[in-house]
């Protein structure tokens, strides 16, 4: 007597070694993959007309854990609930009269790309170009393509064919770029990864003014603010070695006590977040001349004429030799070197001597007085007989 296991032994050896009553292995396998939802409508082709029962399995990267399926009378169906970025391998059978068919061939496809996590956007300052860093799970088979949008609008970008970093180029200054990153594999791009912001250097002051106050030995910079810039930072230096440096939040700045007889160069440099803009230059700033020293004067007793020398000044381009009396009287005379002779001094009077050096933009004040005596009158009596 057949007891019920024997019964269904039998009949799965009917099915197998009878191939009328086992459906033949669907043909023709075929997937259509839906990007947005990352799920995949599997279609084949089949001998069976009526009560054939299919069953679509698709094993992923980790095996038949990971495997997804579908059941259908239809030729199609779709699986669902798949990882992203990975491969499957997918394989149909069919199912009549409680009689399973060998699997079709194997028909392997990739999920849509998985969206990238990006890490880290570093500036560089000095070539307006930023390296953007991500890292991405699944399958790097595809594409990666960065987007740097500006404050103002202007899109830039990069891309690579693998997973790492790429070079996004052309920042403008002043400029705040919204950073991301989207993974794109056959047809299917990934939605952006998640922002990251920079701020690029500031764009350089323009229009800088450089003024020399003589009287107190104060230079005034002035400019136009760079876009983007949190502070502006002024620097002269001098030909004597000197620096100077101001720092301020406006668009101006004053450097005061600076040393006689100068020429400086002006430079401002505009600071940002992260990064400094290149120097914008000034005209130079020249300070006034050194006020002169060792002066000395000589009067010849014969011509009443006084020769005065004194020390070269630093910065100057010509002085001025004034002397003058108690009672108003005045001389003077001008030289580009470091003597010259005041030719008209009245006899008999004390004369207070001064020298002032010239420069381009501003004068010296006056050096220590000296002073003079010119020569006495001469009188001669002859007597008559």
């Amino acid at each position: 007597m057949l007891t019920t296991g024997d019964m269904q032994n039998n009949i799965l050896s009917i099915c197998v070694s009878v191939s009328s009553l086992a459906p033949c292995p669907p043909t023709s396998v075929a997937a259509v993959l839906d990007c947005s939802t990352n799920t995949i409508l599997v279609s084949w082709s089949s001998l069976a007309i009526s009560g054939v029962h299919y069953t679509a399995k698709a094993i992923g990267p980790l095996g038949p854990s990971s495997g997804v399926e579908c059941n259908t009378t239809n030729l199609n169906c779709t699986l669902a609930h798949l990882q992203c970025g990975s491969q499957y391998n997918v394989t149909i059978t069919a199912t009549q009269n409680n009689c399973t068919s060998k699997s079709s061939t194997e028909y392997s496809f990739i999920t849509a790309p998985c969206v990238p996590v990006l890490n880290d956007v570093a500036l560089n300052c000095s070539s307006r170009s930023a390296v953007v860093d991500w890292s991405s799970s699944g399958l790097s088979l595809g594409a990666f393509s960065v987007s740097a949008v500006s404050t103002q609008g202007e899109q830039l970008g990069c891309g690579v064919f693998n997973n790492g970093a790429c070079v996004v180029d052309g920042l403008q200054c002043g400029q705040t770029y919204t950073f991301t990153v989207n993974a794109t594999q056959g047809q299917c791009t990934s939605a952006a990864s998640n922002t990251l912001q920079r701020e690029t250097a500031p764009c350089p002051p323009l229009n800088i003014q450089s003024i020399m106050n003589c009287g107190s030995n104060t230079a005034s910079v002035s400019w136009s603010g760079g876009n983007g810039a949190l502070s502006f930072m002024t620097t002269m230096e001098c030909s004597n070695g000197q620096t100077y440096i101001c720092s301020t939040n406006e668009t101006g700045c004053d450097i005061t006590n600076m040393a006689c007889g100068q020429t400086c160069t002006v430079k401002v440099v505009a600071k940002g977040h992260s990064c400094n803009s290149s120097a914008g230059t000034g005209s130079p700033v020249i300070t006034s001349p050194c006020v002169p020293q060792n002066v000395s004067a000589t009067v010849s007793c014969s011509s009443n004429i006084a020769t005065v020398t004194w020390g070269s000044s630093q910065g100057a381009e010509l002085y001025t030799v004034t002397a003058s009396s108690a009672n108003g009287l005045s001389a003077n005379c001008t030289s580009t070197s470091t003597s010259c002779n005041l030719l008209t001094l009245t006899c008999g009077q004390s004369y207070t001597i001064t020298v002032k050096a010239k420069g381009s933009n501003c004068s010296s004040g006056n050096s220590a007085p000296v002073q003079v005596q010119a020569g006495l009158f001469h009188i001669s009596y002859h007597d008559s007989f």
